[in-house]
């Protein structure tokens, strides 16, 4: 489906149109510490380059699935030494810090997306979790803590030209 995207962005030449326009458009690429998603990452980086050349790129690491430290040598290690982390150095990031250590996992089990969270009374993130209030209170406030410093990361890359 990523093909599709890019074919018909070149197809409609997105690109020409963004610069006539005076549009500084800005084109997020995320990447969690997983060796497949960072192989997507600069997969995608590549194939918005092509198309969209006036776009700035970022990599957005998240680090959902852990930082960015790998075992030394192994594929994943590799993988970030010689393609990402070099990407990263090009293209600039973000760093999307993790969330407190299972605290998503219960509001991800009932497909629930952060801001309902955020924005629910602690009755109901213990109907959706099962815990007790002291720790429906807590989980709420690791997912409000967490979007705080995402916020605050792209406010910063905001603040920097965006």
């Amino acid at each position: 489906q990523q093909t599709v995207i890019e074919e018909y962005l070149a197809l409609v030449d997105l690109d020409a149109d963004l610069v006539e326009a005076g549009i500084e458009a800005q084109w997020l690429i995320p990447a969690t510490a997983e060796p497949e998603a960072m192989k997507g990452a600069v997969r995608t980086a590549k194939a918005i380059g092509q198309v969209l050349p006036s776009v700035k790129r970022r990599v957005v690491l998240n680090q959902r699935d852990g930082q960015f430290r790998f075992y030394p040598n192994s594929p994943a290690d590799r993988f970030w030494r010689e393609e990402l982390q070099p990407l990263c150095a090009t293209l600039g990031h973000i760093d999307v810090p993790a969330i407190a250590a299972g605290s998503w996992v219960p509001f991800e089990a009932a497909g629930k997306r952060p801001v309902e969270v955020v924005g629910a009374e602690i009755d109901q993130v213990r109907a959706w979790t099962g815990r007790s209030r002291p720790a429906a209170k807590v989980l709420r406030g690791d997912v409000a803590a967490f979007l705080a410093s995402v916020q605050a990361a792209l406010s910063r890359e905001a603040s920097n030209g965006c």
